[in-house]
């Protein structure tokens, strides 16, 4: 019988029934039966001692596969074998054809490393382990080059727009306002949603299995619209986002959602799903958000050192800095950058979500240029009442003998 999958292999692909890679790497050559019998017992250690699920074994067990292009048997691996391996993963190019990318080169030096201080450890090797530690592992890369790359607010409201169902909406509202990882929303279940009248709570423990505190205000109404649309009881375990055929959802359904919603906007840009976090956090702090608040948020600790990686995209403490060493006052020297952000019906007060025109509750419209026409519309009527009346009653006449005279 197969183990369990969690809900983050689930998601991402259950790789419980994957075929075991090691004696399909044997056969064709590719490593000895000796680098098997290390492999395995690297991997099940690393696995007791950092407690990594199965789908980072399987990518783990494939690494060392992988490494084995370059270096000779790792038995007795030299030194020669571990630069060989670092040079491979920057130079050569992946199965795919493709060069690898930063983010693989640093997972993938990193992983060397690891692992041939281990062959140190377990007598298998007799490099200097100061050798090892030398090499330099890549900086982190986000993807995210500058300010351009990420979306800005009036692009997020353009995806949002070009969602045509209750479940697109909610999904890529809730995606953004949270800063989530697709694979906390794509996980998340009706259980973990708590409503209340000035928005939802959300607690999740995903990737970093830190709990997170996430309050949403501007997806309240989005989530309402496509829990009453929801094809099943939207409560307890039930998963909040289900696909096309009310089936649990999974990665790559996800993406293609976002394909095609991206398709229907004036977008150019590379869109990817972990793009509406970046942009979010940046969006907070550019918003004046608190550094402690935005990593309460979004990774569940204010000690991670992720949040330098968003930092030089915003400047916006650079930016305080400087206007507080003039006594500027940007509020009233600059235009204020547009912000996606809930909309309070100015009739009953209910919280609506950021695209839209009128309040569910009570049916009024809600933007100011909006009301401020339809004010003016309900003037003109009142004031020409019976030129509209007689309008009217031409148009129904007119109607009537088109009905009764014979066609041609």
């Amino acid at each position: 019988m197969s183990p369990q999958a969690s809900n983050s292999e689930r998601f991402h692909g259950n790789p419980a029934n994957a075929p075991d890679p090691l004696p399909i790497a044997i056969s064709s050559g590719k490593i000895t039966e000796r680098d098997a019998e290390i492999i395995k017992l690297y991997v099940y250690e690393h696995a007791t001692s950092s407690n990594a699920g199965k789908v980072t074994n399987l990518q783990l067990t494939r690494a060392l596969i992988t490494f084995r292009r370059w270096s000779g048997p790792y038995s007795g691996a030299t030194i020669i074998d571990l630069y060989k391996i670092v040079d491979g993963v920057k130079t050569d190019n992946s199965k795919k054809g493709i060069p690898y990318s930063e983010q693989m080169q640093r997972s993938y030096i990193s992983r060397a490393k690891a692992f041939f201080s281990w062959l140190v450890e377990t007598g298998e090797s007799s490099i200097p382990e100061k050798k090892i530690r030398n090499i330099k592992v890549p900086s982190p890369f986000s993807g995210i080059k500058s300010a351009a790359d990420l979306l800005s607010p009036e692009e997020v409201e353009e995806i949002l727009q070009a969602c045509k169902t209750s479940r697109l909406r909610a999904l890529f509202t809730m995606l953004y306002e949270g800063g989530f990882r697709v694979g906390e929303v794509g996980t998340l279940k009706w259980g973990d949603l708590k409503f209340e009248s000035a928005g939802i709570v959300v607690n999740v423990i995903y990737k970093t299995k830190k709990p997170r505190y996430i309050r949403l205000v501007m997806c309240k109404e989005a989530l309402l619209k496509w829990k009453s649309d929801y094809p099943g009881d939207p409560s307890g375990d039930a998963y909040v986002f289900l696909n096309s055929r009310d089936e649990e959802l999974q990665y790559h359904a996800v993406k293609k959602m976002l394909q095609r919603v991206v398709a229907e906007t004036t977008i150019t840009k590379k869109v990817n799903l972990h793009l509406f976090r970046h942009s979010r956090v940046t969006h907070l702090m550019q918003e004046g958000v608190s550094e402690s608040v935005i990593k309460i948020m979004m990774w569940g600790s204010v000690n991670t050192r992720s949040f330098a990686t968003y930092a030089h995209l915003s400047g916006a403490d650079v930016d305080r800095a400087i206007y507080d060493l003039y006594n500027i006052d940007p509020a009233v020297t600059e235009k204020r950058q547009k912000r996606l952000e809930p909309k309070v019906c100015p009739h009953c007060k209910e919280i609506c979500g950021p695209i839209t025109r009128f309040c569910p509750m009570c049916g009024q419209l809600l933007d100011a240029n909006d009301i401020k026409t339809d004010e003016q519309l309900q003037k003109w009527l009142i004031e020409n009442s019976s030129f509209l009346t007689a309008y009217l009653n031409k148009m129904q006449v007119q109607r009537e003998m088109e009905s009764v005279l014979p066609e041609s």
